[in-house]
């Protein structure tokens, strides 16, 4: 199946910007696909079971869902419009699809007077579903740090997957993944269980 958009899906841009009367570089658009809004599928849909009508269920990304959290105007180069055209289009295809928070933030490098923006993505999941031992989900979180704020997404993203009748499992601080453009699912190689 096709996952992905018919928008046109803006490409890495670097632009100038002011900040505290210096001349900074700004990245936006950082590891965009070109049908996708970010590279890894992972990183914007989660797949999280069936409903109780035997359909499958699908976390997928909003950016104006976390802007409205955060109580923010949309941020521009969050590129709503696209996760949403993908929602859309699942939803057609016959999933159900739930819409979760998913920010974009930054970090500034001010040696190299460089801010980059990223999506803190908690879709980036590990998921288990298992009849013996219940369903479960170790999702990454952000409110840390200079980046507290992200702590209300933290927590809605908890009560959506408890909600879904999942036992969640909050992994600390996984910003310097996802400004790498990855997060827990795309580090994790194996998993011992037992």
């Amino acid at each position: 199946m096709y996952v992905g958009t018919e928008l046109p899906v803006p490409q890495e841009t670097q632009r100038q910007i002011s900040v505290d009367t210096e001349i900074w570089t700004e990245v936006i658009y950082a590891g965009t696909g070109t049908k996708q809004p970010i590279f890894h599928i992972d990183m914007l849909i989660s797949l999280a079971g069936r409903d109780v009508n035997g359909k499958y269920r699908l976390l997928v990304g909003s950016p104006a869902y976390a802007d409205q959290i955060l109580g923010r105007p949309p941020v521009e180069h969050a590129i709503a419009e696209i996760f949403d055209d993908i929602a859309n289009n699942l939803q057609n295809a016959g999933f159900d699809v739930i819409r979760n928070p998913l920010p974009i933030t930054y970090v500034d490098y001010p040696e190299d007077k460089l801010r980059l923006w990223y999506f803190a993505t908690a879709n980036n999941s590990l998921v288990q579903i298992d009849e013996n031992h219940g369903n479960h989900v170790w999702l990454p979180t952000y409110g840390h740090g200079d980046w507290a704020d992200l702590a209300s997404i933290d927590a809605e993203n908890k009560r959506i997957w408890e909600e879904l009748g999942f036992v969640v499992h909050q992994l600390t601080d996984f910003h310097p993944f996802a400004q790498n453009l990855g997060s827990v699912h795309c580090i994790k190689k194996y998993l011992e269980r037992g």
